[in-house]
């Protein structure tokens, strides 16, 4: 078999990604996790294993990512903010292969669950402007990836305070 037919029998790569918001006033705030591999701040995002659903694969993510308790500290929206999708051969897609994106939004809703966030020095809320310019207020650099997808589909506004 040629290297192109067995590309073209590859199953998609599926992926889910988590759109963390929390509401400080009346200004919207999106979590972010520091990549010390790759030195910047990234929105939370996983592998879909098997048959697993975006919103189990979320859930099993972020409930490790920030130890937390997936039946009682977060919500995840019941559909997906997006579904995308895109061949190996765009420039936006660096899997070298097809890829299926599934965006679902997250609201953590205890007190001191977001208290606790707020402590951990490896969790950085960002507004959606830092999101949209690819870096922090203090040049730290936003997933560069995630900046190239959010301004292709536009799940992150500027404008969004």
């Amino acid at each position: 078999m040629s290297g192109s037919e067995s590309d073209k029998t590859v199953p998609p790569m599926e992926l889910a990604m988590a759109l963390v918001k929390k509401i400080e006033g009346s200004k919207t705030r999106w979590l972010t996790v520091w990549n010390s591999k790759n030195q910047f701040w990234e929105i939370i995002s996983t592998r879909k294993l098997e048959k697993e659903s975006g919103i189990v694969a979320l859930t099993r993510e972020v409930a490790w990512t920030l130890n937390l308790n997936g039946k009682k500290d977060f919500v995840i929206s019941k559909m997906a903010l997006l579904h995308a999708s895109m061949s190996a051969g765009e420039s936006w897609n660096p899997f070298g292969r097809c890829v299926n994106l599934d965006f679902y939004t997250l609201e953590v809703y205890r007190k001191t669950v977001l208290a606790e966030l707020e402590r951990n020095q490896q969790i950085s809320w960002l507004s959606s402007e830092s999101i949209c310019a690819g870096k922090t207020a203090n040049h730290q650099i936003v997933d560069p990836l995630f900046c190239r997808w959010n301004q292709k589909w536009k799940l992150i506004q500027p404008w969004v305070q």
